[in-house]
């Protein structure tokens, strides 16, 4: 039977214009416009209230496909704790792993047999494995190609990547031993090896992770991504790859946060820009398409009310799904605590397992596609991003572009508007910012140094002689002096030296003895937690010394139901800094009857409604200071009074978008808790 369009299910209903939904907005937000409602993400990109214009989408060939592999990420210091840890993550379902080895980050590693010993419990061959190694990607690529042979795997059956990033490298420590020359090479030492010993393994690593927890605007992420990979594939190429193998050696991965739309469209709009990229070099369609792993925020991870961060864990994975992410690791509730433990870990990794196997996120080719929101916040980043990665390169390149500060200011400017949303708490930190709990028990984890694992290391694979120790090194560096000199590529004689057990550091260095390093200002992550967990571990510090919690004098003066928002909005605010609060229950009849109940505290906050706060201020500033009050502070931000109230006693005034961090900090000074303020910690270690 023929359709018509009474029955059809869709002539049910009117049709709705532009102009219907506007004006349900503007009913429903009290004659807001959906304009009203913006905020920008960018300079020139905006989260709108409300789409109507028709999206232009990704094309076909680069769409983000059905499903992820969840990965985790393994960096116990202790060799044989992380051997433990990737058991774990096997036998509960993790289809790669992460490991994060070297001498001085990540699970510590000297030699092959370090190595060895790390991956005791790993299956090589069968499950994918990437490596950080960071500085030393090089000697711990051939480490690895010697512990599959000394395990009889079959090198070409491994899989994952070496993560060779020079660059990534520079913006973490501020430091390339060697200069971009000796990087260059080992970069192209290292795809090498891939190429010719294990084809499935990714040599080179484009790592963004440090721009997003550093604070940069999505757009720039993506950029800064792009030309990064750019000047890869150009290094590449001077060494005789061709695009395609170029294009398959690389590995992208990208720090996730938790604001779920920037986040989906930031992945989205990564795999366009890449796909143009490698188009304009005459690369197909399977070149065009990345490998890209997304790794969960380590910046937004508190040490206080760690439980939280499972929430932030659990919005990011979401993201990175959404987005499009090839594969996927969750950062561990009690990551900023210390060296995680099992059940941190085993929620992780299960969040993706019920993300995805409980929530179906896996089922549909790109999920976001075709929703307004979604394809013009991609579109409008993937413009963006274009245009700087255009300003990058006919400036000289991503290197020029760390070296002549270009990223750095750029982060900059970013980052003062994190910082400053932070301290009013328009970004809420929930649990340290935002719902503190004053009565919450510290987490405790163990925190691993440097000389505590020492001794662990020097694992041998094999008995090998010092002499032929010492007999490769030599025949290293003559390698190194003929290939500086035009001869053939070092590749075989470090594999050599790996093989017989000389360690990673003694091969890396002479690999760039000779030649001077390069040294630019590292990109420091922001902690967003970190300023308010600095107050209230100066303030929690006081009250163990004391034996009591320093306490604020709420004169919450007049009916609750006047009052009862900004009474809950005051005492969350100084619980934040960790100070406890008094105040009636009921609300204090006038101010005598407040005054009268004062009992001596350091601080005292008017709390009333906006018709009563001015004239109880005047009245107690005073008097609650005769009978020992130090500070007297005001909920609230009259418009004509201020001096005034600041004549007859009120130190300071509290509330909605003020700074409040060093608001917080000056009344810790004024009464004698700190000394100096209070400031942020900016991470100098990686995360």
């Amino acid at each position: 039977m023929a359709e018509d369009e009474e029955t059809r299910f869709g002539g049910a209903f009117e049709p709705v214009t532009a102009d219907a939904w506007k004006a349900k907005v503007g009913a429903d937000l009290g004659g807001k416009t959906p304009e009203a409602l913006a905020r920008d993400l960018t300079s020139e990109v905006w989260i709108e209230a409300l789409y109507t214009d028709a999206p232009r989408t990704l094309p076909e060939g680069i769409r983000p496909t059905r499903g992820w592999s969840i990965w985790q990420v393994v960096s116990d210091p202790h060799m044989h704790q992380a051997a433990e840890a990737i058991r774990a993550e096997v036998a509960g379902g993790v289809e790669g792993i992460w490991l994060r080895a070297g001498l001085d980050h990540g699970t510590r590693t000297l030699t092959a047999g370090d190595l060895g010993v790390a991956l005791e419990h790993f299956p090589l061959g069968e499950m994918p494995l990437q490596l950080e190694a960071r500085i030393d990607a090089l000697p711990a690529a051939a480490a690895l190609l010697t512990l599959a042979e000394h395990r009889g795997v079959e090198t070409g059956s491994l899989e994952g990547g070496f993560g060779a990033d020079p660059l990534g490298i520079l913006v973490r420590s501020g430091s390339l031993p060697g200069g971009l020359r000796t990087a260059r090479e080992e970069l192209a030492a290292v795809a090498r090896l891939a190429r010719d010993h294990a084809p499935k393994m990714r040599a080179v690593l484009v790592d963004t992770r440090r721009y997003q927890s550093a604070g940069a605007s999505v757009s720039a992420e993506v950029a800064w991504a792009a030309a990064t990979g750019l000047a890869y594939l150009r290094q590449l190429d001077e060494a005789g790859f061709s695009l395609s193998d170029a294009c398959r050696a690389l590995r992208f991965t990208v720090g996730v946060s938790s604001h779920v739309y920037a986040e989906i469209a930031k992945l989205r709009a990564l795999r366009w820009v890449w796909a143009k990229v490698v188009a304009a070099l005459g690369g197909d369609a399977d070149d065009q398409r990345m490998a890209l792993h997304a790794d969960s925020d380590r910046s937004s991870r508190s040490k206080r009310d760690p439980w939280v961060n499972m929430l932030r864990g659990t919005a990011e994975t979401f993201a990175a799904a959404i987005g499009g992410a090839d594969t996927i690791s969750v950062v561990p509730f009690d990551e900023a605590v210390g060296e995680s433990d099992a059940l941190a870990r085993r929620i992780a990794r299960n969040t993706q397992h019920v993300l995805r196997e409980e929530s179906y996120l896996d089922r549909v080719d790109d999920p976001a596609a075709g929703s307004f929101a979604f394809e013009q916040l991609t579109d409008g980043i993937a413009r963006e991003a274009w245009a700087e990665l255009q300003d990058i390169e006919g400036d000289g390149g991503m290197a020029k572009a760390l070296l002549d500060g270009r990223v750095a200011r750029s982060i900059t400017s970013f980052q003062q508007r994190i910082l400053d949303s932070v301290a009013n708490r328009k970004r809420a930190v929930v649990g340290v910012s935002v719902f503190p709990d004053l009565e919450e028990q510290p987490l405790e984890r163990e925190v691993t140094r440097m000389r505590d694992v020492e001794v662990e290391l020097g694992n041998e694979l094999a008995e090998v002689s010092s002499d032929e120790r010492h007999e490769s090194l030599l025949q290293l560096a003559e390698a190194v002096r003929a290939f500086r000199a035009g001869g053939d590529p070092v590749d075989d004689a470090v594999r050599k030296c790996i093989g017989l057990g000389v360690d990673l550091y003694s091969v890396g260095t002479l690999l760039r003895t000779g030649r001077a390093s390069l040294h630019v200002a590292p990109v420091r992550r922001i902690p967003q937690a970190a300023p308010w967990e600095t107050l209230r571990d100066k303030v929690d510090a006081w009250a163990a010394r004391h034996d009591q919690r320093p306490t604020v004098f709420i004169a919450n003066v007049g009916p609750l139901a006047e009052h009862s928002a900004r009474l809950t909005w005051t005492t969350n605010l100084f619980a934040a800094a960790g100070l406890a609060t008094v105040a009636s229950d009921e609300g204090y009849a006038d101010a005598d009857a407040a005054l009268a109940a004062f009992a001596g505290q350091p601080v005292v906050a008017v709390c009333s409604s906006d018709e009563r706060n001015v004239e109880v201020a005047l009245e107690l500033a005073a008097k609650v200071k005769a009978k020992g009050a130090k500070m007297v502070l005001l909920a609230g931000r009259p418009k004509d009074q201020q001096e005034e109230l600041v004549k007859r006693g009120v130190d300071a005034f509290v509330f909605a978008g003020k700074d409040l961090v060093h608001e917080l900090a000056a009344i810790l000074e004024g009464i004698g808790i700190v000394q100096g303020g209070a400031t942020l910690r900016l991470v100098e270690e990686d995360g």
